[in-house]
């Protein structure tokens, strides 16, 4: 077999088997590119070949090496100019040691581009190969393009600080400036601004747009700074990212954010007004704290919670629009908004927490939607304009100081559904002058009404007062008690309610005065006297007449029914039996009196006086 013949051959074994991307070169920037040999043969041990570059385009040898492939460390690359243009790439292994595996880079090189150069196509050729055997393998000759790319503009920074601050961490070229494509390439931004005093503004964070979060803490106490602009690819702001910039007067929050974390912009005084992008899907704790400066919010329907402090202490805000998304809000989250004047509160809200609106000293009137279930401690603690409330039906709890120092509110619904009124309710609302406890509540914890200077009347519906403390109504001396009918007996010797300047008891279904018949065992079965109400505080009534013709003997029962109403019977009226053929009376327990000729020649043989009896008019019998 000729030479010619074995080259030919090896040729045709190992055709295209080195392989080059294309590739794209800045000028004054340097780009690599990786040479690949896909071989079948697993005992090559070096090469040898030439490339051709474009006109322009040069090797930066000393950023040019070997790949991994090479086990051998003796093993070094050497490259040696041919001619204009025209560069060796030599390896020698003395060790004999084959490259590693059958596929893969195997020259990692580095090139430049001047200023003038157009780009071409570069060319490796005379690719031999040397086997450990050393047998020598030709390889097909391979080729690629190098274009010319531009040069990324270099950012202008408007505050020196800030582009110290970047080009220190991100300029990679290292020419002193930082590019857009720098920029570009930045992935995180960590901590780097993190209680930078200095920096006043950082708009141009709008061309980091490889980033996809602001950092929890990014930029936390930086006092000074007064704008940023976030690019539009963020799609999370971490915890506090902002907290205590209380210069910060500007920021956008681009659509594509879908998560703010808490605390991000608690203490930015200076923040006016900021528009939340839809898809956020709650307000985390602190979120506003203390942005006293922010006047107005619109809230997304994509938000399903609001959290705790979420808006405390952001004392120029005047109106909010919670929407129907919302299901929670957190502990405190509109606290000391003291020029809050307004606010919707949604029907898919269950419960008001703790001290939600506490000290929002401006809220004159708010209507809690049907589906709130509870008030909770302190939610309208010290709201001092607050005139109105309704209470809806769905309310079962009041807790502890919920309207304390609502000062001018002057009336409250109060709904029949509601269960218990909690420690110091109303406390110091000294405008309220009436109220209407219904009958489902069954506790009314200490001090509810207290210092209500101004409470004059006071409705309850127990048939059976409730106990409650001294502290509940500390007006009550000066106060109306107005009760359900026919209670107000029960009242008036029940502790602190018999207290009330007056007890009043509700109009019921009779009156003092009104007469009625009911029926009452006699001789010939039964017959119908007349009755008389004679108090409706207990029922009482007395026998007002009776039949002519009643003869014989007759049993008085001790309560007669009337309207529903049991009545006791507590005495005989005046000549109610006068003239009548009587034989015997049987007299009920509990009759208190009997009037002037009640029996008055009735014709009685025997009667028998309870041990209730207390008066007997002269002339009773006779």
């Amino acid at each position: 077999l000729s030479i010619a013949a074995f080259l030919f051959s090896m040729l045709s074994a190992y055709a295209d088997n080195i392989s080059v991307p294309d590739m794209n070169i800045v000028p004054g920037e340097t780009a690599t590119m990786g040479i690949s040999l896909n071989n079948t043969a697993t005992n090559l041990v070096s090469f040898q070949m030439d490339l051709t570059l474009p006109e322009g385009i040069t090797i930066n040898k000393a950023s040019c090496s070997l790949s991994s492939r090479f086990t051998d460390e003796d093993q070094e690359l050497t490259i040696g100019k041919q001619g204009d243009n025209v560069y060796r790439l030599t390896s020698t292994s003395f060790a004999l040691t084959p490259i590693s595996g059958t596929s893969g880079e195997i020259i990692t090189l580095s090139l430049s581009a001047s200023a003038t150069s157009t780009g071409g196509t570069a060319t490796l050729s005379n690719i031999r190969f040397v086997t450990s055997q050393s047998e020598r393998i030709m390889l097909d000759d391979a080729s690629f393009n190098i274009t010319i790319g531009t040069l990324s503009p270099v950012i202008t920074f408007a505050d020196a600080n800030v582009k110290a601050i970047c080009v220190t961490n991100w300029d990679t070229n290292g020419d002193g400036e930082l590019s857009e494509d720098e920029a570009a390439a930045v992935t995180s931004l960590g901590v780097v601004f993190k209680g930078n005093t200095e920096i006043t503004s950082f708009n141009e964070l709008q061309y980091f747009t490889g980033l996809t979060e602001i950092p929890r803490q990014a930029f936390m106490s930086c006092s000074n700074l007064t704008s940023v602009v976030i690019p539009d690819n963020i799609t999370q702001i971490g915890y506090s990212a902002f907290d205590d910039c209380y210069a910060l007067a500007s920021i956008n929050l681009p659509s594509t954010i879908t998560n703010i974390d808490g605390a991000a912009f608690s203490d930015c005084r200076s923040l006016t007004s900021i528009t939340l992008p839809e898809g956020i899907p709650s307000i985390g704790d602190w979120f506003f704290d203390n942005c006293t400066g922010l006047t107005e919010i619109v809230i997304p329907s994509s938000v399903t919670s609001i959290g705790q402090n979420a808006f405390s202490g952001c004392s120029g805000l005047t109106s909010v629009t919670i929407p129907e998304s919302v299901t929670t809000i957190g502990e405190s989250a509109f606290q000391g908004c003291c020029a809050l004047t307004s606010v919707t509160i949604p029907e898919s809200l269950t419960s008001i927490g703790y001290h939600v609106f506490d000290g929002c000293s401006s809220l004159s009137s708010v209507t809690i939607p049907l589906g709130v279930t509870s008030i909770g401690e302190g939610a309208f603690f010290i709201c001092s304009s607050l005139t109105s409330v309704t209470i809806p039906e769905s309310v079962t709890t009041i807790g502890e100081s919920a309207f304390q120092g609502c000062s001018v509110l002057t009336s409250v619904t109060i709904p029949e559904s509601l269960t218990s009124i909690g420690y110091h309710a109303f406390d110091g609302c000294v405008g309220l002058t009436s109220v209407t406890i219904p009958v489902g509540v069954t506790s009314i914890g200490e001090g509810a009404f207290w210092s209500c200077s101004g409470l004059i009347s006071v409705i309850v519906n127990w048939e059976t007062p409730i106990n409650i403390s001294s502290s509940v109504f500390s007006n009550r001396a000066n106060a109306t008690l107005t009760v359900p009918f026919p209670t107000k007996y029960l009242y008036e010797v029940a502790d602190y309610w018999r207290e009330f300047k007056e007890i009043v008891q509700m109009e019921g279904p009779v009156a003092i005065g009104d007469t009625f018949p009911a029926p009452v065992l006699c001789d010939d079965g039964t017959t119908d006297l007349t009755f008389k109400v004679t108090n409706v505080s207990p029922l009482e009534v007395e026998v007002m007449s009776s039949p002519e013709d009643i003869a014989g003997s007759v049993t008085i029962p001790a309560t007669v029914a009337y309207n529903g109403l049991q009545f006791a019977v507590k005495g005989i009226g005046e000549e109610t039996f006068m003239d009548r053929a009587l034989t015997s009376v049987q007299l009920p327990s509990g009759l208190e009196i009997i009037r002037s000729k009640a029996f008055y020649h009735s014709g009685l043989e025997s009667i028998k006086f309870p041990s209730t009896l207390k008066e007997v008019y002269n002339n009773a019998f006779g």
